[in-house]
């Protein structure tokens, strides 16, 4: 003879109602029950994993670098808790892409600029001290600039006059910022 199965026992703890007994009253799971917690719902977890290898603006292809500031990183928390609360196309969603998007150009400008110095050898260059490297010689590019007897006799300036004129660009154009020529710009180091 086959063994009969028990029936599996449901445990469900009640809480008595607060009210005097009435007739027809019944007493309510815990789970159901006025003022007890609900079950868990999902709630929005990101860690720095969760940052995109790309910008995440559909207009830009700006890889994200590894290592962001403090700022850039919470703008990428910002952003995802936007979408979480709000979706993928709203407002706050689309200015926090944007916001993200001009700081990783920033970035990736910067890192750009610090490989090209690096490349070039002005990694060392003390730039704090350019300024008051600069001032040191104020007495001196006053009195060129101001006397044109001592820019005539200056060998640099010479120099330069004669760069613009085989490159066939002027002081004007070079004072305009236009038509600058690249064997000038080659030749400018900082410091």
């Amino acid at each position: 003879m086959p063994a009969k199965k028990k029936p599996a026992i449901k445990t469900t703890i009640m809480v008595p109602s607060t009210t005097k007994s009435k007739p027809g009253s019944v007493d309510v799971p815990i789970d159901k029950a006025e003022g007890s917690i609900p079950k868990a719902t999902p709630r929005f977890h990101w860690t720095e994993l969760d940052i995109p290898f790309q910008c995440p603006s559909s207009d830009c292809t700006h890889a994200v670098p590894s290592d962001l500031p403090l700022s850039v990183t919470t703008l990428f928390h910002d952003w995802s808790q936007a979408i979480y609360d709000h979706g993928r196309t709203a407002i706050e969603v689309l200015r926090l892409e944007t916001h993200i998007c001009l700081e990783v150009a920033y970035l990736c400008i910067v890192d750009r600029a610090r490989r090209f110095a690096k490349d070039h050898g002005f990694a060392d260059v003390n730039l704090p001290a350019v300024p008051e490297r600069i001032l040191r010689w104020e007495k001196d590019i006053l009195l060129l600039v101001s006397d044109k007897h001592h820019r005539d006799s200056c060998f640099s300036w010479m120099n330069l006059l004669d760069e613009l004129k085989m490159a066939n660009s002027s002081l004007e154009a070079l004072e305009k910022g236009k038509s600058v020529p690249s064997e000038i710009a080659e030749q400018v180091r900082p410091g």
